[in-house]
Parts: structure tokens; sequence; C-alpha cells
């Protein structure tokens, strides 16, 4: 055997795998840093009644008198978690609980939040945002088609709707939710913010409960 020409071969494929790991152990470290599951004190948003003044509710009633501020990414897995309890939570509440939602698609680890962002923001203006919204957090976003997610949920212009799509014609839209974002510090997602409060990752449905039973 020659060990000098197996070397190299061997050590090229070593970097290789620690590169690899290097890489997911530091995506794991980011989505777990902004799990925080029901733990520390929130930090407050002083400013937070801006958040909410005239901005229609993605998801409840607009005469609801706890409106729940939520960040979050389509491409996030415990964004499309939380958004099970949170329609839980709106339709248990008898509208006393509506949530207001802002883009913040982790752009620098998810390739397709981004544009899943812009789609959303292109069927809310065709008034089907929530029915839609509920399929880019149901699809795997790699492989989803805008615009053919749009006819399961009967868009009434399909061919306004790609274009829209096509030119990014809401990524402006995105781009002052993500600044707000940014405004108040936010670092990961989900994040909440209630009647100030700030609260960071996943909230299963007994926190959520004690969260809205404090702010009421």
């Amino acid at each position: 055997m020659d060990i000098r020409r197996d070397f190299l071969p061997n050590v090229f494929t070593g970097i290789l795998v620690l590169c690899a790991v290097i890489v997911t152990s530091l995506m794991v470290h980011q989505y777990l840093s902004s799990r925080q599951v029901g733990g520390g004190v929130p930090k407050h948003v002083d400013e937070w009644r801006r958040l909410v003044s005239n901005r229609p509710v993605n998801m409840g009633s607009d005469d609801a008198t706890l409106k729940i501020v939520e960040f979050s990414d389509y491409q996030c897995p415990y964004c499309r978690e939380l958004e099970k309890n949170l329609q839980k939570l709106v339709s248990q509440s008898q509208a006393r609980v509506a949530i207001v939602r802002y883009d913040y698609p982790l752009k620098n680890i998810h390739e397709y939040a981004y544009k899943a962002a812009i789609a959303s923001r292109c069927a809310a203006a065709q008034k089907i945002y929530e029915p839609y919204e509920a399929e880019l957090f149901k699809a795997n976003l790699a492989t989803a088609d805008w615009v053919s997610l749009a006819q399961v949920v009967n868009i009434p212009d399909v061919p306004k709707f790609s274009k829209c799509i096509s030119t990014n014609e809401t990524a402006p839209l995105v781009d002052e939710d993500i600044g707000v974002a940014d405004q108040i510090g936010i670092k990961g997602t989900p994040a909440l913010v209630i009647k100030g409060n700030f609260i960071t990752g996943m909230q299963n449905m007994q926190e959520l409960k004690a969260l809205v039973s404090r702010s009421e």
C-alpha cells in the first residue's frame, strides 16, 4: 500500500466531514438559542402599541381585546409548531385574542423563507392571506410552487399573483418588517410581543394561556 498516495485524499475527506459538522452545529445552536421554551423573564418593548396600530390582524378578529404580535419565518420549524398552538388559542378565545404577524425570514439559514414571505404578501394583496400562509407552513418550501399553492386556496387573480411573485412586488413590505424586528433587537424566531412583554421561542398551549391570562 502506498501510504503517501492515500494520505491526502483521507485528509481532504476528514476536512470536509469536519466542516459539515461545524456548519450543522452552528445551525442547531442558532435554533436552540432562539427556542427558550418558557424560559427567562421577557424583555419589554416600550413602543409596543405601534406594532398593532393601524395594522390588520392575520388571525382572529380585528375587534379582539388582546392582540399578540408574532415575528415569524415560514421555514422555521418552531414557527410551524407555534402556528398550530396559536390557531388553537385564537379558536378557543371566543374572539378575545388575535394575532398580528410580522415577517422575519432568517435569510442567512433559511434559503426559501424570504421568497415565501413575499408570496404571502402577494396573497394578502388579494385578501387571501390566512389560507395561503397556512399552506406555506405545511409545505416543503424547497420544492414548493408559489402559484400552485395560490391555486389551492383559490386566489382570485392568478396571473396578477404570478406577476407579483416574479417581480418581488411585495419585497419592500417584507423588508419593512425585517427593519422593525431589527430595531427591536429580535435575533431569532418565533418571537412574540404581548402588551410589551417580549417572549422568544416555542410556547406550548399551557404557556400561551398563562401569558394571555397575565395580559388580560
